[in-house]
């Protein structure tokens, strides 16, 4: 009940801040439109992503640049960072539809400022105006954009006193606009490493109470900054799989890795295991009344212990490649 409930909100908030916009032709009059419209700068590679409410979220892709026209993805994302919807577009720059449009019918005052995006500090132009709430008092209302985000510069929406627009990851590739490493900015809490590339590759031995019950590879198929696919094996202790093995395709969501393992109870901890030593965060749970203990490390499970009624059953890493 409770996920159906931030399902709803999240499809109702975007529809809100859908129905909020216009073409940016129309912005035209507020005189900043050249300057923080970061469309007309689009270059293949470029992207951006937004988390909306903290129950959704969308992505903008540019997949190439030709012919005076942009072709790009608009991807769409439920709250638990799960792929919801993907909508290629090819349009002109200034056809574009940012996420949040100028308003038309109220006041607007123009300030300058600036912003801490993914631990980057960037210079914003901030649109302010006011409303009238549902009992007659005024809500604040603010756009801010900025020249150095890519896909059209919007940086986050407070509407109504409440931020309902956020970015929370990036990568600007037709710009300077790098960090001191000479490559390009992204997000500042990215794939863990094992998840960020495919072909990385993890064996596990699985046993119970000492007593050895089977063997399982875990590999990553496919990647991209938001959501990694990977795939389940049963195998041999080499990481060798059965031709007629099942297999699991699943995912791992970057946002929701992030907040499942920001928390861990003890950190940099050294475990030595068959495939090597590690240096690890630790994390407690509880599932259906078993006492879990992970160890973790880049993203890669090290080890797993789930204790229930006096029977422990123990996943440790054999053999792990990186690539």
């Amino acid at each position: 009940m409770r996920y159906l409930i931030g399902v709803a909100g999240a499809l109702c908030l975007f529809a809100f801040v859908s129905g909020h916009s216009a073409h940016v032709l129309d912005e035209a009059k507020e005189g900043d439109f050249p300057a923080w419209n970061t469309w007309k700068l689009a270059c293949k590679g470029d992207w951006i992503h937004y988390d909306i409410g903290g129950m959704a979220g969308s992505k903008y892709e540019i997949l190439d640049v030709a012919d005076g026209k942009v072709s790009y993805v608009r991807i769409s994302y439920d709250s638990k960072g799960k792929e919801t919807n993907r909508h290629p577009l090819n349009l002109a720059w200034d056809r574009i539809r940012l996420p949040t449009a100028m308003p038309k019918a109220y006041k607007v005052e123009w300030r300058d400022d600036s912003d801490k995006v993914c631990g980057i500090d960037v210079k914003c132009r901030v649109a302010r105006y006011t409303t009238k709430s549902d009992t007659g008092g005024e809500q604040l209302n603010e756009l801010w954009y900025s020249a150095d985000l890519p896909c059209g510069g919007m940086v986050k929406t407070i509407i109504a006193g409440s931020q309902t627009l956020t970015v929370n990851g990036f990568a600007f590739n037709g710009k300077s606009n790098r960090g001191e490493d000479g490559k390009p900015l992204t997000v500042a809490d990215p794939m863990p490493r094992f998840y960020a590339k495919a072909g990385n590759e993890s064996v596990y031995k699985i046993s119970r109470n000492d007593k050895h019950l089977m063997y399982q590879r875990r590999t990553v198929s496919s990647t991209d900054a938001d959501i990694a696919k990977y795939e389940v094996t049963a195998c041999d202790a080499e990481g060798n799989v059965a031709e007629n093995a099942t297999k699991r395709q699943l995912e791992q969501a970057r946002r929701t890795w992030h907040a499942d393992y920001k928390d861990p109870v003890e950190k940099d901890v050294k475990l030595k295991v068959q495939a090597g030593e590690f240096t690890c965060n630790v994390y407690k749970a509880d599932d259906l009344g078993a006492e879990v203990r992970t160890w973790i490390s880049d993203g890669v499970i090290v080890k797993t212990v789930r204790t229930k009624d006096g029977e422990a059953t123990v996943m440790e890493l054999v053999k792990l490649t990186l690539k």
